[in-house]
């Protein structure tokens, strides 16, 4: 069994700077509680809505030197991390959401770019178009980000590439496409009946109500665990990858106070 930790915070109504320190104490004290896969929302680093804050902003190249305290916390911690986090590609300057896997040595094994834009809130970014599945400590593991999990061909995609297991970093909560979780069993049913473990987030910035967002384990396509509240809070399931199977019937709930480390 591995235990793996969503961090359902509200990244939403805080920037760049405030998003990395939660996230970093997040980290830290789910290692503290067993964790050893850590999941983060869509565009947790920036905020989904970072570029219509009409402050100035820099979707950044250099994501070492932006992410450090996360890298830092990784390898000292030994834990796989899946980050939201806009990116600018290093080659060719194009801008993508993305989700990052960062490895137990504190480096980036690679990213998902996000295949469906949404403007106005996505417009700033270019559309990927790979499908991406990476070895992660003995599990494979598929990532998507958001409505990517709306089209069957990409869980269909990952189950071609092997995925035991397909993280769906998420900024969705009901009413944008319907029902998410409609999505996301589609997508487990898609990928061969694996695992999806989603990791939506709460806070509500006058644009988007993720108070009422849903953070999710779907199993065989249906929906077995899930998480909706406007508290923060680290969620833990203990989960084994070779045989999709869970421990539980309900998350373990750590209430998460903002500011607390």
């Amino acid at each position: 069994m591995s235990k793996i930790a969503w961090l359902h915070f509200d990244y939403i109504t805080k920037g760049e700077t405030e998003n990395l320190a939660q996230i970093t104490a997040g980290i830290h004290l789910a290692a503290e509680n067993g964790a050893a896969y850590i999941l983060t929302p869509e565009l947790a680093v920036q905020g989904y809505h970072f570029t219509q804050q009409g402050k100035p902003y820099v979707i950044h190249t250099d994501l070492c030197a932006l992410l450090q305290p996360v890298l830092q916390a990784a390898a000292q911690r030994r834990v796989w991390i899946f980050l939201g986090c806009a990116v600018r590609d290093a080659k060719d300057g194009q801008p993508h959401n993305s989700c990052l896997v960062i490895g137990p040595d504190g480096g980036i094994v690679g990213r998902h770019d996000k295949h469906l834009i949404h403007a106005p809130a996505e417009a700033w970014s270019m559309a990927g178009t790979a499908n991406d599945c990476f070895d992660c400590g003995g599990a494979r593991i598929g990532v998507l980000v958001c409505a990517d999990a709306w089209y069957d061909e990409n869980g269909a995609a990952l189950q071609q590439l092997g995925a035991e297991a397909v993280v769906l970093s998420a900024a969705w909560p009901p009413g944008c496409g319907g029902s998410p979780e409609n999505a996301w069993e589609r997508c487990s049913r898609a990928s061969g009946g694996k695992p999806v473990l989603v990791c939506n987030q709460t806070g509500f910035d006058g644009r988007m109500d993720c108070r009422i967002a849903m953070s999710a384990v779907i199993l065989q396509g249906k929906l077995a665990l899930s998480y909706v509240s406007p508290q923060p809070a680290i969620l833990l399931a203990d989960m084994d990858f070779s045989t999709g199977m869970l421990a539980q019937q309900a998350f373990t709930v750590l209430p998460w106070e903002e500011g607390k480390r």
